[in-house]
């Protein structure tokens, strides 16, 4: 796509081996973007059909599809689900832009998820951290802890706010399946590829309703707080998540 070099795409074709559509996009599968790709680049039917079939199982919430909670997430895996909505969400709202939307399905449903995990949900729950209502304030990471004495008991609370981090999510496909517990890994680590496809997601959505081109003027937050003591910190969002 770089070179416009017709001998890469065709090695890209011959490279691809399909989509599973009961997954996603993730730190170790790449197939249903690379999908995405090959349907704008190639504009052929395989690709366009392949890469429905997937959004199809990933909207679909009449029981047919990927399992949904009750509030309306797709739900996929008990180890970070947030991150696959998320990143499903982002590829979604590409695939509607620059190839088909499903008549609307498909940027409905990347809409949809952001929103859950913003705060649109049974529990009135922000699963970002310093946004929103009722958003995680112990998420596992040792920075945001803050402990000294290497502990992950203490303190009890997390010295510094991770702001726009994205914490795992439920456990289970049941909008309860979430505590705000530092220990839980599984439900409560926060990781760059948590926050990639939801940047990503959050930055389509802000284009398209203020249909204005991307950027910034925002300064970073620069904490003037000791972390050891017992005052909550604020952490840069360009610091480590």
């Amino acid at each position: 796509k770089a070179t416009g070099d017709q001998t890469y795409l065709d090695k890209a074709e011959s490279y691809y081996l399909g989509i599973d559509p009961t997954q996603t996009q993730s730190w170790d599968q790449k197939v249903h973007g690379t999908g995405i790709l090959l349907a704008q680049e190639t504009d052929q039917d395989k690709y366009r059909i392949e890469v429905e079939r997937w959004l199809d199982y990933w909207s679909d919430d009449s029981g047919e599809g990927i399992e949904y909670t009750e509030g309306g997430l797709a739900w996929l895996d008990d180890w970070g689900s947030l991150r696959y909505a998320a990143n499903t969400a982002f590829l979604a709202g590409i695939y509607s832009d620059t190839v088909n939307d499903g008549n609307g399905r498909y940027s409905d449903f990347a809409a949809d998820q952001i929103d859950y995990i913003l705060g649109d949900n049974p529990n009135n729950r922000s699963y970002v951290v310093g946004f929103g209502h009722n958003s995680p304030k112990n998420p596992h990471h040792r920075g945001a802890h803050g402990s000294t004495t290497n502990d992950i008991e203490s303190p009890t609370d997390n010295l510094n706010i991770l702001y726009g981090a994205l914490v795992g999510g439920p456990s289970e496909p049941d909008d309860n399946a979430y505590v705000d517990d530092r220990t839980n890994y599984a439900i409560n680590e926060v990781a760059l590829d948590y926050n990639a496809g939801f940047t990503g997601a959050l930055a389509r959505m802000y284009r398209e309703q203020n249909q204005l081109s991307l950027g910034s003027n925002l300064e970073p937050v620069v904490s003037t707080v000791d972390p050891i003591t017992d005052s909550i910190m604020e952490l840069s969002p360009a610091g480590e998540f």
